[in-house]
């Protein structure tokens, strides 16, 4: 008997039934204005902390920091690499701030970027590589009205795969192996 046609089933059914039953969710990237420190130390040192609340590494190519007036207060937040799940990463501003990107704290300006007083309050907005608004805060600590709160991850659909129909084939005598079987038995019952 043939094996190879009902392995081969076996093997094409676990294979589906694996695919089936290792749907996950899709993993996401949640990378949002943690804090806003604006007030403690006025023009000497503003700390913007980034964190990514997700549960994949995120990487920062292309994204960006703004406040206000937005067309002059940027910065690009490539250099910082990738945000990993619970990382935290540090945007100093003020004239004493220093860039130390070994402790994952990263220079803005050593201008007062976050004025400390006002109304509305000074803000900081994250945008992603796309341009699109990710998040952001006020320096009374608010998240900012309009910034997009990324969906849950949802769990990625898996279509099982039907398992192949395999003939089961029993092997028919040939005539040629009937007639000789009939040829031993007459010869056996001649004798």
């Amino acid at each position: 008997m043939n094996k190879w046609p009902i392995l081969a089933a076996i093997a094409i059914a676990a294979f589906a039934l694996t695919a089936a039953f290792s749907g996950t969710a899709r993993a996401a990237a949640n990378v949002e204005v943690e804090s806003l420190d604006c007030a403690r130390h006025p023009g000497q040192l503003d700390v913007i902390t980034l964190t990514n609340a997700g549960d994949t590494s995120q990487d920062l190519a292309g994204w960006s920091l703004r406040s206000d007036p937005e067309a002059s207060q940027q910065m690009s937040l490539t250099r910082a690499g990738s945000i990993d799940p619970g990382e935290l990463v540090y945007v100093v501003a003020g004239y004493h701030a220093v860039e130390l990107p070994e402790q994952d704290v990263f220079l803005w300006s050593n201008d007062e970027i976050l004025r400390d007083s006002g109304d509305p309050p000074d803000y900081v907005k994250i945008y992603d590589a796309a341009g699109s608004l990710v998040g952001g805060m006020d320096c009374n600590g608010q998240p900012l009205p309009g910034a997009a709160t990324p969906p849950p991850a949802t769990p990625e659909p898996v279509e099982p795969t039907p398992a192949p129909q395999v003939e089961q084939q029993t092997q028919q005598p040939s005539d040629a192996s009937q007639q000789t079987d009939e040829t031993q038995t007459a010869q056996t019952s001649q004798t």
